[in-house]
């Protein structure tokens, strides 16, 4: 074969520099060295050896000569001059520094033709973009988003770590799996539809689902799903990004608890308030109707009589309403307070019933009223007044919603509890509000067009929060029908001692004291409210003491300073100006022992204890019966003069 002409047909017109080199075989047929022939450039152009004559040279004698060691892709290609063939080699010319891509190939045996393409700059940048390829895939890694890239059809083709830790499952299990997987069946349709219409809408969207792992552990994700175009300009894939939401979804659905419950709130406060505006109306029509009444001459003594009971029956109701609208303010700004103090459980307990019985034998005749406490004495540590409250509002809703029957009330001891109970059978309440009657306004809005079972709907809502303030809870069972019972418990906390120390009984129940005071007893009445110092002095026209008037803190001091023959003060604790504990304040200061009896319409708890800090011998809440105001004055100037 003419080699030259080989060249020419070959190689000349090839736009990369080429080499032909001939295979030396030994008997065996192996090639054992290699002699180079020809090329289509100068052979100094050549990046093989740092010498430029190599032509008809062997490739031994060149590696033997040269600094830069041999070629290793032609000591690779001898089989291609025996066998014929091609092959590809990546190679780093040391001479040039530059990277190669060689392509060998045998034309005839044992001839080699080599052609060389520059890639210097290919595989400079090929390793620019892997080496940015890493960093970006080190990033996405380390994301605690999960990441993805997938196909229209969801089926994945890159996720990161955290997709995988999400899921439980390494990568290569997920990859070439389908994202449906993860998204609730009701929801793949929904997801294909928007992930092709990507090329169309060319808009990112957001999709979020919930998702059940292992162990039945339900989460929420929120996915961020866009679109990747490619040269042409078409989707070449989509990519994900999701995240947790599902404390954010936890906490909208809070929310809308929240709001549910505000709204429900606002109802019942409406009907509430509507209902008590009800309320205070009706005893207040009383009240001023049959006043009215009252002044016509033609009314006869029994008619009098009826008509000045009614108008004390309306002013109680509306007292119970005005200190159980007082009680839910106070529990609502956090005000109420907690007095512990050691009681006698069965005596308390004893005193409802006395209280209550004739109530039921007046008010109901068809219900009988039955106690049942233990026979030894229980003392514990707790408050009087919320422990009164709560037996109170219990017999009242009895009272109010049992027609016929028996109501029973009582108490026993389990373990470290001391547990309470009010049974009827009265109309009984439907499963669906039982869980309800303890909610403020609740009544409102469920009892309200029941006729003679109004109230406000504060009572046991009021319970529920002085139960909870003595440290137990409350609760109830009932059937529609048969009748309710209402339970609760309270510590069983022991004093320290089992002594009984009996306070001291009010003798607000006798309106005949044991011992009068000499006439000569003078009162001072401290008071800006002219119907109710009209009120007290009419009450003192009969009694063995002499009463003055002072309308204003100043003018009370003045008096008690000019006018040394007082014996006593009732002071009203809200004046115009000076306050009536402030005045009291600067009596005190002014040395006098002076028996000082505070009075007030406020009746919140908390007033009383005020009241004695400012210096007051005693305490009395408005509206007070004649019987127990003369009490009260006779108990303290006995007890000032001893």
């Amino acid at each position: 074969m003419n080699i030259h002409h080989f060249f020419e047909k070959l190689i000349k017109f090839s736009p990369h520099p080429c080499l032909c080199y001939k295979a030396i075989v030994d008997e065996a047929g192996k090639a054992v060295d290699f002699v180079f022939t020809g090329t289509n450039v100068d052979p100094g152009q050549l990046p093989l050896f740092a010498e430029s004559d190599i032509i008809d040279k062997r490739y031994s004698e060149l590696v033997q000569l040269s600094r830069n060691g041999g070629v290793s892709w032609i000591n690779e290609s001898g089989d291609l001059a025996v066998k014929g063939g091609r092959k590809h080699f990546e190679w780093h010319s040391d001479a040039t520094g530059k990277w190669y891509k060689v392509t060998v190939y045998s034309p005839e045996n044992p001839y080699v033709v080599a052609v060389l393409e520059d890639v210097t700059e290919y595989v400079a940048g090929t390793r620019a973009l892997e080496k940015t390829k890493d960093f970006f895939e080190s990033l996405v890694n380390t994301q605690e988003e999960m990441v993805c890239r997938l196909e229209p059809d969801t089926t994945l083709t890159f996720v990161n770590q955290a997709y995988c830790k999400t899921v439980g499952r390494s990568c290569d299990e997920v990859l070439g799996q389908k994202l449906l997987a993860l998204v609730p069946e009701s929801e793949h349709q929904y997801l294909v539809h928007k992930l092709k219409a990507l090329e169309i809408t060319r808009l990112p969207f957001i999709f979020d689902h919930k998702m059940v792992l292992d162990g039945d552990n339900e989460r929420w994700i929120e996915w961020s799903f866009s679109p990747v175009w490619n040269k042409r300009k078409r989707l070449a894939a989509i990519q994900g990004v999701a995240r947790d939401v599902t404390s954010q979804k936890l906490a909208e659905a809070e929310l809308i608890r929240a709001k549910e419950k505000a709204l429900e709130s606002d109802r019942f406060k409406s009907a509430s308030i509507a209902n008590m505006s009800h309320e205070i109306r009706t005893p207040m029509s009383g009240i001023l109707g049959f006043a009215e009444l009252l002044k016509e001459p033609a009314i006869g003594p029994e008619q009098q009589e009826k008509f000045i009971n009614i108008i004390e029956q309306s002013g109680h109701h509306m007292l119970n309403l005005i200190n159980s609208i007082i009680d839910i303010s106070k529990i609502e700004s956090g005000q109420m307070d907690v007095n512990f103090s050691r009681l006698d459980i069965n005596e308390e307990v004893m005193a409802m019933y006395e209280f209550f019985l004739p109530q039921f034998q007046l008010e109901k005749e068809e219900v009988t009223l039955d106690i049942r406490i233990p026979d030894e004495t229980r003392v514990v540590i707790s408050d009087r007044h919320k422990l009164k409250s709560i037996l109170t509002n219990l017999l009242n809703n009895a009272l109010k919603y049992t027609s016929e029957g028996r109501v029973e009330m009582g108490y026993r001891k389990k373990g470290r509890w001391l547990e309470f109970y009010v049974k009827d059978t009265g109309i009984g309440i439907k499963e669906e509000f039982a869980e309800h009657v303890f909610d403020r306004f609740f009544q409102a809005d469920t009892v309200a067009s029941k006729g003679d079972n109004e109230g406000s709907g504060l009572g046991l809502s009021i319970t529920k929060a002085f139960v909870e303030m003595l440290g137990g809870k409350v609760w109830v069972k009932s059937k529609p029908g048969k009748g309710s019972a209402f339970y609760f418990s309270i510590p069983d906390k022991q004093p320290f001692s089992e002594t009984m120390k009996k306070e001291e009984k009010t003798a607000e129940k006798s309106a005949k004291p044991k011992a009068r005071q000499p006439k000569e007893s003078v009162i001072l009445l401290v008071e800006d409210d002219k119907y109710s110092a009209e009120l007290f002095s009419v009450y003192a026209q009969d009694w063995p003491y002499k009463m003055i008037h002072a309308a204003t803190g100043q003018e009370a001091i003045e008096k008690f300073k000019s006018m040394p023959q007082i014996d006593l003060i009732l002071m009203d604790v809200k004046l115009p100006g000076i306050s009536g504990l402030e005045v009291t304040r600067q009596i005190r200061e002014m040395g006098s022992a002076i028996p000082i009896i505070a009075q007030s319409a406020h009746a919140i708890e908390g007033d009383k204890e005020k009241a004695f800090r400012a210096g007051c011998n005693d305490y009395i809440s408005k509206p007070v019966s004649k019987s127990a105001l003369l009490a009260c004055i006779e108990r303290n100037l006995k007890a000032h003069k001893n």
